[in-house]
């Protein structure tokens, strides 16, 4: 003999309306939790944003560091020498060797005679 349930009873109802509210309850929560992520989202986009802006200054601040330095050795300007100590940049002039070529003598320049120096190396304290 078969075994026959009865879907007609109290029980399959209650059943069935407890189980549709949970899927309710569950629709609600993943809502909640999908604004959630999204707010934590673009926050942590905004944030992004603020450290790439910050690195994009630094880079910018090295390349303004780095013009006032070589300008001031270029042009022997004490001011901006000054500047940049009194903002903690101090910096070396490294003269760059001289070079020989198919044997002939190295260029040796006179004394007063101003030359490119090189590119100088920046030191932070």
């Amino acid at each position: 003999m078969p075994f026959r349930i009865d879907l007609q009873g109290p029980a399959v109802f209650w059943s069935a309306t407890g189980l549709a509210g949970l899927s309710l309850v569950l629709v609600i929560v993943n809502a909640v939790l999908a604004r959630s992520n999204e707010s934590a989202r673009i926050e942590v986009n905004q944030r992004q944003l603020s450290i790439n802006e910050w690195v994009l200054e630094q880079r910018q601040n090295q390349d303004l560091i780095q013009m006032l330095a070589l300008a001031s050795v270029r042009n022997n300007n004490a001011a901006i020498r000054d500047l940049l100590a009194k903002n903690g940049v101090t910096f070396t002039v490294n003269q760059p060797a001289p070079t020989v070529t198919d044997g002939a003598v190295p260029l040796v320049t006179a004394p007063g005679t101003p030359s490119a120096p090189a590119n100088p190396t920046l030191r932070k304290p």
